[in-house]
Parts: structure tokens; sequence; C-alpha cells
């Protein structure tokens, strides 16, 4: 002791945690749709602070990596009526991310014996059982919310979801022309037995490289959110998929659903399609067309000495040929007995026994 002071030496240890204080607790209290896939869902949180929120910290909530994007989506926040009054204007809550969102008191003590609520909205429903999939809360010291300020940690339940099986639809694909490498219409009916979603994606699959000779698709204004369709690849491991991509409206169930395309038809054989539609990624309906046969793009005929046509000939000559008297001049016609046949060039071997003039 000196002057009636204590001059002492001492060493002091810190530990480092390994676990954040459990400090917060969060609950769904429930869901606007149980259904897997179902869309523009609104989610509904209570959170609870088990002790006092430094003046900056912030509350967090990150959703499980199975969810899509929160900003794909376009998805909100907002605290619920009651709660803002509770905590006032200043409060609020803000997607920082695509799976994370704060709520940011804003200088406002937050009460340990109140509970908080808030609303996310417009959330697709993963398609699937979630039970091992957790959402986490996390309080923060700082306004910025990086691991080293986090004040507590702990995990909450996703919500029980019905798994959807995807529905079968009906599908009919007409062409106009059946040449191999000719452009045709493709005209496109669907009847589907659950209503399809604003925006959905369909997929026409198709078993060949072609071109669209226009990137416009025609149909009603009620089944085409977009006229523009385009034929585009996607990639399953190795395997590159093509298709014909149309963008519909909200459809009802049981409503045909007519589209026409332009597409080249690809080789000679026998074709059948499938196509699915999507919302945000996720199939939810899918279909198998009929078969249809592609011919070879080249046509020819011969004509018997009658001037009629045996079964099966493309290219006739007609009996109505004027006049008929031996050695006189005459008109021939002829005529194309196929009429998904087009001709760009024609040639017609006439046979010596007739002189042309």
């Amino acid at each position: 002791m000196v002057n009636n002071k204590i001059n002492a030496l001492g060493i002091a240890y810190l530990q480092k945690f390994t676990q954040y204080s459990p400090n917060a607790s969060a609950i769904i209290t429930s869901v606007d749709s149980i259904y897997g896939g179902d869309s523009g869902i609104n989610y509904y949180f209570e959170f609870q602070l088990n002790s006092y929120l430094p003046e900056g910290g912030k509350v967090s909530i990150t959703f499980p990596s199975i969810y899509i994007s929160l900003f794909t989506v376009n998805s909100n926040c907002y605290l619920r009526a009651d709660s803002q009054v509770l905590v006032g204007a200043q409060a609020y809550c803000s997607i920082i991310s695509s799976s994370q969102l704060v709520i940011v008191p804003n200088g406002v003590l937050l009460s340990t014996s109140q509970a908080y609520y808030f609303t996310v909205t417009n959330i697709t429903n993963p398609n699937m059982d979630l039970s091992s999939y957790k959402f986490t809360i996390q309080t923060f010291y700082f306004t910025d919310v990086y691991s080293p300020s986090v004040i507590s940690s702990s995990t909450f339940s996703s919500p029980i979801l019905s798994i959807i099986t995807v529905k079968q639809c009906q599908l009919q694909v007409n062409l106009s022309i059946y040449n191999a490498g000719l452009p045709a219409q493709y005209q496109i009916n669907i009847i589907c037995p659950a209503s399809i979603k604003q925006a959905s994606q369909l997929k026409l699959y198709l078993n060949w490289n072609p071109q669209t000779t226009s990137q416009v698709c025609s149909g009603d204004s009620s089944i085409l959110y977009s006229t523009q369709c385009n034929i585009l690849n996607e990639y399953s491991q190795t395997t590159k998929m093509t298709y014909l991509s149309i963008y519909l409206r909200a459809i009802s169930a049981q409503k045909l659903v007519s589209i026409t395309g332009s597409i080249t038809n690809g080789n000679q054989g026998t074709y059948q399609l499938n196509a699915t539609i999507n919302y945000n990624g996720f199939v939810y309906l899918n279909a198998t067309s009929n078969q249809f046969y592609i011919s070879s793009s080249t046509i020819s005929g011969n004509t018997g000495s009658n001037g009629g046509s045996s079964s099966g000939q493309a290219i006739t000559v007609k009996n109505a040929n004027y006049p008929l008297n031996r050695n006189y001049p005459s008109i021939y016609t002829f005529g194309i007995t196929n009429p998904q046949v087009i001709v760009s060039t024609l040639q017609i071997l006439v046979p010596s026994i007739i002189t042309q003039s």
C-alpha cells in the first residue's frame, strides 16, 4: 500500500463463447395455404425477446434454403398493426437478402414480456416435407447483421405442408404441315384438371433442335400472358432439352387453352411431345401429346395412262382435260392430292407420245 492506494498486477482471461445465447424465440402462427407449390402465400410470425436489445440492435429471421428467393417472388414484410402501435412508427421490417429479413426497432426498447407480430408476403410453399428445415431467429448488437455482432440465435419449425402430386393435363398437337424440315403452324390445345396460375410458364419439349419462323405465338388475350414465345434449351446433367416457352395468364380448371406458334419440323419419323407448366420453377402440371408422323419433304407421283391416278399418289392428272379428241391441242389440269404438302418446285415429266406445244 502506497499513499493509501493499492498497486496490483493481475491476469485476466477472455473466453470465446462456442454457442450464442437463446435469448429470442419465434414461431410461425399461421400461413395462408398449407399446400405445397402454392404461391402468393402470406406467412404470419410471432417473436419475443428474453433480454433487452441494445438501442442500435436488430432482430433477424432467416428462411431455410429450400425456399425460393424472397427477391424473386417480390416478398415484403411489415409489422402487424397492433405491434406497430407498440413500437411506434419509426420501427420497421425489411427484407435484406434472398432469405433474410430484419426488424429494426430504430431506438425503441422492445419489451421482454411482450410478443410482437409481423407478416411476410408472396411466399411460394416448397412442395416437400419441411420437418428437417428450420427457420432461424437472431438478435444483433448493431445495425450491421454480421456474425461478430450476434447476441442470440435459435431455430424454430417450418410449417407443415401437404405435398401436392403433379396433375396430368390433356394435350393435343396439330400441325399445318407434316413434312420434314418445313416451317409449320403448331396448334397446341391443352386442358388441365386444375387452375393455371398467373404468369405460369408452359414448356413444350421438342425432340429436335428447330427454329421458330416467328417469335410470336397467337392465342386469345385471356390466355397469353405474353405473345412472345421462344425456342430455349435447358440441361439436365449432360442432356440438353429443347423446348418452346410460352407464358400463360390465370386460367380456370377444365378450360381449353389453344395456342399457335411457328416451328420448323424435325426429321422424318413419329413424334410424341411432353409439356410441363411451372410457376417460379415449381412444376405443378404436365402432359403428353398425341402421336403424329412427319413424312419426307420430297413428293413424287406417276399418273396412269388413262389420266387417272393409283391410290397414294401425290400428283394426279384430272379426267376433265379439254378437249379429249386425239391429235387436238388440249389443256391438262394437274392436282396435288395431299393438302399438307408445300411445293416450292414442281417438275412434271410428260410421256414422249404427247407433243408439247
